[in-house]
C-alpha cells in the first residue's frame, strides 16, 4: 500500500517554496520549466480546488464565479514524512478530488 499525505499552502508561491526547500521541485536550468519529484516522493500538483463551477448565462458571460477551497493543494505519494513540510500537511480528505492509481 502506498502511503498518500495531503498539503496545503495559503498560496501557490508559497507551496512551490516549501516544495523547493524540501528539494522535492524547482527550475530546468535548460528549458526554464518547473519539475516536481516524480520518483518516490512522487509530488502531484493539485492546485486550487475548485468546490462549485461558475454559472454562466446562454451567451458564456458568468453570472456567478467559480467557488474554491482555500489553498494551494498538493499530494505526496511513498516514501518517508519530510520534516519540512509538517507544517502544510492536513488530514487526509473524505472524499479527495484525485487519487494516485492502486490507491
Amino acid at each position: 500500500m502506498t502511503i498518500t499525505r495531503y498539503y496545503r499552502a495559503s498560496d501557490e508561491s508559497s507551496g512551490i517554496a516549501a516544495l523547493e526547500q524540501a528539494g522535492l521541485s524547482g527550475v530546468d536550468a535548460e528549458t526554464g520549466r518547473r519539475w516536481y519529484s516524480q520518483r518516490t516522493p512522487i509530488v502531484d500538483v493539485v492546485g486550487q480546488i475548485m468546490l462549485t463551477p461558475p454559472v454562466l448565462d446562454d451567451e458564456g458571460n458568468e453570472t456567478t464565479p467559480a467557488v474554491f477551497a482555500e489553498g494551494w493543494h498538493w499530494n505526496i505519494y511513498g516514501g518517508e514524512a519530510v520534516e519540512s513540510l509538517a507544517e502544510f500537511e492536513i488530514d487526509a480528505p473524505t472524499n479527495p478530488r484525485r487519487k494516485l492509481a492502486g490507491t
